[in-house]
């Protein structure tokens, strides 16, 4: 079986400042990240390189879209053999109606050709950042200042399920939490990809 490795540069902020204990980055160095509000920001590493600074949000909020009103459905042509029946006249014998058609088959989904992109990755994994958000609240209600980084390791088989996933880099020492995050990711669905072999992933977490 072949072995594919890819390393996902974006950072999962989750709050407002990071608590590292020890050296994870070069002083001076950037990295991306996105706010709770859904803004793109930066991290500054400290001049110690002892961890990340907050995340500086420089991006427009992101607004809801307003909703729109449900449209009405236009008027039957005639002929259509959707539209209503007409009223049948008082006195009428009831005719029983056809049975509806049976539903059509949908297509398979073929997987994409090529490999499977960061960007496939990211997306999959910020669509579920309310729910890793959350493991992290119900450690706080017992640890106010729980705080730290977790580095996931994701195996994704070709048909784009989580065949494994495990904390390969702990800074947040809380296992409720570790446990929360990665039942979270085995529940996540990838794109498919063409590509034989396990894909190896890791994504890091930041907490605070």
């Amino acid at each position: 079986m072949r072995f594919t490795t890819l390393v996902v540069s974006a950072l999962l902020v989750l709050g407002s400042a990071a608590c590292e204990r020890q050296v994870v980055c070069a002083s001076g160095a950037t990295q991306p990240c996105v706010c709770t509000d859904g803004r793109t920001g930066a991290q500054f590493c400290s001049r110690d390189g002892m961890g990340w600074g907050p995340c500086q949000c420089t991006g427009p909020a992101v607004q809801p879209a307003p909703s729109a009103a449900p449209a009405l459905p236009p008027p039957a042509a005639a002929g259509d053999p959707l539209a209503p029946a007409p009223a049948a006249p008082p006195g009428a014998p009831m005719v029983p109606a056809p049975p509806a058609p049976a539903p059509e088959q949908t297509d398979v989904v073929e997987p994409a050709a090529g490999p499977r992109t960061p960007n496939d990755i990211r997306r999959v994994i910020r669509a579920s950042t309310g729910s890793v958000r959350a493991c992290y609240e119900r450690g706080q209600q017992d640890e106010p200042t729980l705080a730290g980084r977790l580095v996931i390791q994701l195996g994704i088989t070709p048909d784009g399920a989580v065949a494994t996933a495990a904390v390969t880099d702990d800074a947040l020492h809380n296992a409720s939490v570790n446990d929360c995050v990665l039942r979270t990711f085995r529940d996540m669905r990838f794109p498919p990809t063409s590509e034989p072999g396990m894909q190896t992933v890791n994504y890091p977490l930041i907490f605070n």
